[in-house]
């Protein structure tokens, strides 16, 4: 849908190259058969492209994944690395972010000279009943 609309797509996967497991019923072999054809391997940590280069981001449910380990430590690399790789006026959606804690608040604040933000909460709730939350950055 994406090609028709004139809007090229590049999917990031941490893969097996980084020890996470390979899900939905994809077997290994296959995965290592395909995945360069459809994804680019990397971290949300140390984002494997150039600076501005996208117009637009999604972090659709790998926050909560890849970055519950060391919050403090993650979320600077995490927002910064997304601050890195968007273009001036460029807007990132991380969903879902149900546990916003002081160290995220306290990396965007930290990074309020090259963005904005704003919290959404949506319709879709976690499997512990609480809202769902989405954060948009816009680097300024």
């Amino acid at each position: 849908q994406a090609a028709k609309m004139g809007v090229r797509v590049v999917s990031m996967s941490p893969g097996l190259k980084h020890g996470i497991p390979v899900a939905n019923g994809i077997t290994e072999e296959k995965f290592l058969e395909n995945w360069q054809e459809k994804s680019v391997a990397g971290r949300a940590q140390g984002l494997p492209f150039g600076d501005n280069t996208f117009d637009y981001e999604v972090a659709l449910y790998s926050a909560p994944l890849y970055l519950e380990y060391d919050a403090n430590l993650e979320y600077d690399k995490f927002i910064s690395e997304i601050i890195r790789t968007l273009k001036v006026g460029g807007r990132a959606h991380i969903s879902p972010v149900s546990n916003v804690d002081l160290s995220l608040l306290k990396v965007l604040d930290r990074l309020s000279e090259k963005l904005t933000f704003k919290f959404q909460e949506y319709e879709r709730e976690d499997i512990m009943g609480r809202k769902n939350v989405r954060l948009i950055i816009t680097k300024k």
